[in-house]
């Protein structure tokens, strides 16, 4: 299959990204041709020479169709003739029309932005988890940050890109939570599949050391729960340190607390870290934490962490605990609760054998549900299927259509 994967950045940063890299090589291995189409250009953008790459400024939500960018999208498909598009992280409704139109077109859904005006699924501040159907509701309930009359737009154009991705041939979902979200918002059952993120465990299982060394990865924003990150760091045993990879808007507020004398040796910012190096980051590591505080689709750290042979500890959110067995791998953890978390993160550096334990089953778990070949497949039949119902939809529409 010839298969364009689509999203608003191509770069090597963040899980999202990471993962359509990964997925891009994974496929290459089995005998598939992948290009790439985006739309925002920055200094960590990539480039490839064997791979179809193209830029189009037209992926991002805009209340009015960009004509031009719109065109170029149309000529690039035409051009390339891809037997499936999968789209990611494309905001544009227009684009996603004309996408769906011109090609068998599947979607990862990994986020809440395309049925929640507040994009992470909470209300109130400390945030609490919303269940509810995207409705006018919503306008009185999230984004008070907002003008009335902008909330009430992008309500308006939630509803427009329900629509649209209504007619889309399949909805990949990274977890059972997250196709209750789509069901609850109207989205039809038999076009959902539930598909996880994979990881390699294949490579040889790091030997547990207690090295008394706590991992956050992930970007540095509040909803990640990075501000929580110096208080847990106050609560680790004598000894014992945080360590920080990762890159985003709170990094200089990071710093600042891992510079003060309390903190020192104790919180270590290491910034944005490649595969490799994060890599070694899980190796070296006792505990991983997840500390988001919002309903988090899934969270790919987590069985990262699992297929490394390591226990996690996160807050109870989302479609975390479809993964995380309390007690088993890790610890479950409610919402925000930082001396919970520390309590859970103590006890697993206290008792190097019981953090060995958890690990170990993890990576059992990590095996058994999210192994890379195995998601292949199932990624593999759900694009052979897209591709003939597209084609028989078409073949209804116009009885003369070849393709």
């Amino acid at each position: 299959m010839k298969i364009f994967q689509v999203n608003i950045y191509l770069e090597s940063m963040g899980g999202l990204e990471t993962s359509i890299l990964e997925l891009a090589s994974a496929l290459e291995e089995r005998g598939h041709r992948v290009g790439f189409i985006y739309h925002i250009r920055t200094e960590k953008t990539l480039s490839f020479s064997q791979r179809p790459t193209y830029r189009v400024p037209v992926l991002r939500g805009k209340l009015w169709p960009n004509i031009w960018g719109l065109a170029q999208l149309v000529q690039i498909v035409k051009r390339e003739r891809p037997d499936v598009v999968i789209l990611r992280n494309v905001f544009n409704i227009w684009a996603v029309d004309v996408l769906r139109r011109m090609a068998p077109t599947v979607r990862f859904v990994p986020g809440h932005e395309m049925y929640c005006i507040d994009l992470n699924k909470t209300i109130a501040d400390p945030p609490e988890a919303c269940s509810r159907l995207h409705s006018y509701k919503c306008v009185k309930l999230c984004r008070q940050d907002l003008w009335i009359p902008f909330r009430v737009l992008l309500y308006l154009y939630r509803k427009a890109e329900i629509r649209v991705n209504q007619e889309l041939e399949r909805l990949l979902v990274s977890s059972r939570y997250m196709r209750q979200n789509l069901l609850t918002n109207g989205f039809s059952a038999d076009k959902i599949e539930v598909l996880p993120p994979f990881v390699n465990v294949d490579s040889p299982e790091s030997p547990a050391v207690p090295s008394h060394t706590v991992l956050f990865a992930g970007r540095l924003e509040r909803n990640k729960g990075t501000q929580l990150l110096p208080k847990i760091a106050e609560h680790l045993p004598l000894g014992a340190k945080l360590v920080v990879a990762g890159e985003g808007e709170l990094r200089d507020e990071l710093l600042e607390a891992a510079a003060r004398a309390e903190l020192k040796d104790r919180l270590i910012v290491r910034g944005w870290l490649d595969r490799e190096q994060l890599t070694r980051e899980y190796a070296e590591a006792q505990v991983i934490i997840f500390p988001s505080l919002v309903e988090e689709p899934f969270g790919r750290v987590g069985i990262e962490a699992m297929a490394a042979g390591r226990p996690v500890v996160a807050f109870d959110v989302g479609g975390v605990r479809e993964w995380l067995r309390h007690g088993e791998t890790g610890f479950l953890v409610p919402r925000g609760d930082v001396n919970k978390m520390a309590e859970s993160v103590n006890l697993l550096l206290e008792n190097p054998d019981l953090a060995d334990k958890l690990g170990k089953m993890g990576r059992e778990r990590a095996s058994a549900l999210f192994d890379r070949e195995r998601m292949l497949s199932r990624l593999e039949r759900v694009l052979a299927e897209a591709i003939r119902g597209w084609k028989e939809q078409r073949r209804k529409l116009n009885p003369n259509h070849s393709s």
